[in-house]
């Protein structure tokens, strides 16, 4: 009986075994071919999923913005005003301005900025493809299913992707040309080998980074280099060697490598040696390169750095995250152990494995010196998409060395478990971030919202019929202004000024002006509309009017083409109260050179009504740059002047100019009823009472 029921019990065994094989060898057969798509269809659902929380500023909606003004200068025929480079990076480097023009096609077909969003989205998903096919290449199908789902999840690429920054094509930039050379290299491909050489000698064009591309197709080539291809590399090296001359070319001929100087460099550090280079490299605090480099191929760090404090989810998922990181870097590092401990003849899968040490290793050597030897040098993320594709295929490698010295079977079985744990895990981590977004409140600053404000407030400026949107002080880039309008000639750059004693601001009267502020501004205007919009945004639209004109003053101009309006100034105040000055000059003719930086800045002494004429106290208004002129404005100055108390009781004299603080020279002003006899100063008498 007992031996029967062992036999049983090995039949049993035996056709488990046998259906698993049968199941494995159904999916090896048809479960790896709908892998991919699966995996495209996830790295999709992922990108799209609570787009509308994903925050936008500045920066991550410059280049849609740009597109906007580009275009517009086109429409308008300011062909003068389109620029070759852009502006200069945060190391002082220039930009190659080849993406802005980019984004003025896509803006073409639609200037929403969930059009821009979505057309990001689809190119960073089209490199998951891209990367898929590489990797297949080299390992396989499963092996490339798994290398395809690592950027599939991966929260960073989504959250960079999730932009309309330079930035946010970089990852598909690099895996392109990566796919392209290689795959050629691999295949005998000169064509591809060529197509990859000018890919990279144009998305060098796209941005400062971008242009690690040309590095990238040369060392590819080089590595990897075989005789037959060599008419190939040669013309695609002739052509990035051009295009980087022709580039370093235009930007000395416009004065942009004035910022290559080495005065950043940094003096002798007291710490030693060996410490600082450790740090530079290897810091425990966020901006060193190995740290980001983690980021690139994982969602190392991403719960703790979106996910709502104190939840419980995300706590969990931090633990998750940090076993997932845990293994990947075991993969990798077993990979490259791997490949450094092979004695094989330096065949082409060999050589891969040495291209993979060489372009991983060189961003993470040049940011580390950057950092080592520039003073508070930070290397953020995405500077370390340069290493894409290689971030992911490491970890592949390591996968391949599991499978060739150990168990095939295992690799197939871990892949095909992970394909299962990666959905609900990806859209749990993914959804941290998304929580937060939208449970956190205005932050009060409009320079940073999340897409679904951003779009209230865009059609509440177009709802109100603006015909001129003034860009206040706290918005340091127009572009930001025209993303949100969707238009760029309303945008005044530059317009409003704004300080703690004075104010200024341009009227075109012929237009409704307005301004956006985040809180309200006493006597700024004569109307404002405030209103609310999702996620606790509350913000104040002020309609600009010009000031009341009760004392004109207009048969006095300006020697630089202003005509004085209105001069404001009281005959007579207490002691506790403040003195106004309110100018209204408009715009009659340009002067000759308002240049970007141009400008005049009303200055008021107040001075003992003597025969001395003593300096009591000297105030500054603010000013409007010479670039936001135009014919027919009016320019408004309010400048405020708090009094001492003990002057009161007597009369004084408000002594007013007009001062250029490039020049270190005041405007003249002439009179209707004497044109010839220049008036260096406007004076006015005022009278402080004693305090009631």
């Amino acid at each position: 009986m007992v031996d029967v029921v062992i036999k049983c019990g090995g039949l049993e065994r035996a056709e488990a075994h046998s259906r698993s094989d049968r199941f494995l060898k159904y999916f090896a057969d048809h479960g790896w071919n709908i892998a991919p798509y699966a995996i495209l269809l996830l790295a999709i659902g992922l990108r799209v999923h609570g787009v509308e929380a994903a925050w936008i500023n500045v920066d991550q909606t410059h280049m849609h913005g740009q597109g906007i003004v580009l275009l517009d200068n086109v429409i308008h025929g300011h062909w003068s005003a389109l620029p070759v480079f852009t502006y200069n990076s945060s190391s002082g480097l220039f930009n190659p301005g080849l993406m802005e023009y980019v984004w003025a096609m896509v803006i073409a077909i639609d200037p929403s900025l969930e059009f821009g969003i979505l057309i990001n989205l689809m190119v960073n998903t089209a490199a998951v493809a891209i990367l898929y096919a590489l990797s297949r290449s080299i390992f396989g199908r499963s092996i490339a299913a798994f290398t395809a789902l690592q950027m599939a999840i991966n929260p960073w690429t989504i959250g960079i992707a999730r932009g309309m920054w330079q930035p946010a094509q970089l990852e598909f930039s690099f895996v392109l040309v990566t796919w392209l050379i290689i795959e050629g290299m691999l295949r005998s491909r000169p064509r591809l080998v060529f197509i990859g050489f000018i890919a990279a000698a144009v998305i060098g064009w796209t941005y400062i980074l971008a242009i690690g591309t040309m590095a990238l197709a040369g060392l590819t080539a080089v590595i990897l280099f075989r005789r037959a291809l060599a008419l190939p590399i040669m013309l695609g090296a002739a052509a990035c060697i051009a295009s980087v001359v022709l580039m370093l070319g235009l930007a000395n001929a416009e004065g942009k490598l004035s910022h290559l100087s080495l005065a950043g460099i940094s003096e002798a550090n007291p710490q030693p040696a060996i410490a600082r280079l450790g740090e530079a490299f290897f810091g425990a605090s966020r901006g060193t390169p190995v740290r980001e480099l983690l980021h690139v191929s994982s969602d190392f760090e991403f719960i703790q750095t979106w996910a709502a404090p104190g939840a419980i989810l995300p706590s969990i998922a931090k633990i998750l995250s940090d076993i997932g990181g845990a293994i990947l870097a075991a993969l990798a590092a077993y990979g490259l152990v791997s490949a450094i401990r092979a004695h094989a003849p330096a065949g082409v899968q060999h050589r891969i494995w040495v291209l993979v040490w060489v372009w991983l290793g060189t961003p993470v050597l040049f940011f580390g010196l950057m950092k080592l030897l520039v003073p508070g040098f930070q290397v953020q993320t995405y500077y370390l998409l340069m290493t894409a594709p290689m971030g992911y295929l490491v970890v592949a490698l390591g996968l391949y060395s599991i499978a060739r010295n150990w168990n095939a079977r295992l690799v197939s079985v871990f892949t095909a478990c992970a394909l299962i744990v990666a959905v609900p895990y990806s859209i749990w981590n993914l959804n941290s971030a998304i929580d937060k977004a939208r449970e956190e409140k205005y932050a009060g600053s409009l320079n940073l919202i999340d897409l679904q404000t951003a779009n209230g407030l865009g059609r509440r400026w177009r709802s109100v019929g603006c015909e001129v949107m003034h860009r206040s002080q706290d918005i340091n880039d127009t572009s930001w202004y025209a993303s949100l309008w969707r238009r760029a000639s309303p945008i005044r750059e530059g317009t409003f000024h704004i300080s703690e004693q004075a104010l200024v601001w341009e009227v075109n009267s012929g237009q409704k002006n307005c301004l956006m502020l985040d809180q309200i501004i006493p006597g700024l205007a004569e109307a404002f509309q405030p209103f609310t919009l999702p996620n606790g945004f509350s913000a104040k639209m002020y309609t600009l009017t010009p000031e009341a004109t009760s004392n004109q003053v207009s048969e006095l101009s300006v020697n630089i083409g202003w005509d004085l309006q209105t001069l404001e100034t009281p005959k007579q105040v207490t002691a506790n109260e403040p003195i106004t000055v309110t100018h209204v000059w408009r715009i009659k003719t340009l002067p000759i050179e308002p240049f970007a930086d141009w400008y005049f800045v009303p200055n008021i002494k107040l001075v003992a009504n003597d025969a001395g004429g003593s300096v009591l106290g000297e105030y500054w208004g603010t000013a409007t740059e010479g670039r936001a002129w135009a014919i027919g404005d009016e320019i408004h100055s309010r400048i405020v002047i708090g009094p001492r108390p003990d002057l009161a009781g007597k009369d004084y004299r408000l002594r007013i100019t007009l001062f250029d603080p490039n020049q270190k020279k005041n405007a003249v002003y002439f009179s209707s009823n004497a044109p010839t006899t220049p008036i260096l100063e406007l004076n006015r008498d005022v009278s402080i009472g004693f305090s009631r």
